[in-house]
Order: structure tokens, then sequence, then C-alpha cells
């Protein structure tokens, strides 16, 4: 059975992207103010992402979440000011990296299924990189929190950190980006 999947073209396609690009799995936890009225919300406002890891965490990483969360909210249609100037019909775009972890080693066994950050050479050993990002909405008349979401994605089949961190930021912000839509009922 499996040899004929092999041969399969479709199933060659499938498994040369599933090694490329990796996989990206993770469900987001959405909170909504049951009172909070959201079509008084006209754009967004997106602050820079900020550590809240408890430990260093490049720069560039944050801007270009900042930057990719932005771009997706506009691909949705979503007005984003670029000034603090306006100030009613503001929801504020606030959102932390809570874990960041790169390209690592992580060893699983196949009988708990649970997995372990360490060196290992065993078969069942992947590497992966990991992220959770919080993000609330936040009135910006009152600061109230109106939405939050808890966002975690886990990319494997790494082969650069580079290209495992673009990957992992587009997939997260995108996730994010499409929560957002949902909230708002676009």
């Amino acid at each position: 059975m499996l040899l004929k999947a092999v041969r399969c073209p479709t199933f060659l396609i499938l498994l040369t992207c599933l090694v490329l690009n990796g996989c990206s799995t993770g469900q987001s936890r959405v909170w909504v103010d049951e009172k909070a009225s959201l079509e008084n919300y006209t754009v967004f406002q997106v602050r820079p992402f900020f550590n809240a890891t408890g430990g260093p965490l490049k720069g560039e990483i944050l801007t270009a979440l900042t930057a990719l969360l932005t771009e997706q909210l506009e691909d949705k249609g979503f007005p984003v000011a670029r000034t603090s100037q306006a100030s009613t019909g503001v929801l504020i775009v606030q959102s932390r990296v809570v874990i960041y972890r790169g390209c690592q080693l992580v060893k699983g066994t196949a009988s708990t299924g649970l997995a372990t950050p360490g060196a290992a050479n065993t078969s069942t050993a992947t590497v992966k990189s990991t992220c959770t990002v919080q993000t609330q909405l936040l009135d910006k008349t009152t600061g109230k929190i109106i939405v939050e979401i808890f966002t975690t994605k886990v990319v494997g089949a790494c082969y650069t950190d580079q290209k495992t961190e673009q990957w992992l930021f587009k997939v997260l912000a995108k996730d994010i980006a499409n929560k957002v839509a949902e909230i708002m009922k676009v």
C-alpha cells in the first residue's frame, strides 16, 4: 500500500512540501468580552510586539512579528492606523511573545508521546520551533480589554533558523489575523 502511495505524484508533492516547509500546529484560544459591541470599532492600531518570555529575544523577531501582523490585518481589509491621532472607534492590538524556542532538537518516546528538549541521537528525534503569543484588543479610549487571543504554533522540519523563523512568524500572524476577522465577523 505504501509503495503505491509513494508512486503517486500528489503524495510525493505533499510529502515534499511538508519536508521543505514543515508542519504548523496549534489552535488559538479566544476570549471576547460579552458586554462589548465590536461594531463601533473602525480602525486598528498595532503596537510593537514585546518580549514577555523572561529571557533574551532578538529585537528583529519582535519587529518582524509586528510588521507581519499589520500586513495580515490589512490583507483582511482592516484599516490600520500608522499614527495614534484617532481616539474613537480604535482597537489597539497589543501582543507579547510569551514563549519562543528557535530550532531545537526534541526527542520523544513512542510509548509516552512526551517530548523533551535535548541532544539525543534517536530515531524519534525531530527539530522544531515553537512560539506562543498573547494578543489583546483594547479599547483605545478606556484601555479595557475587549478580546484576548492566545496563539501557539509549532513548526517542524526546519533547515535553517532564519527560514523557520520566517515560516513560524508568517503562520502566527496569519492565524491571529484570521481570529480577529472571525471575531469582527468579516
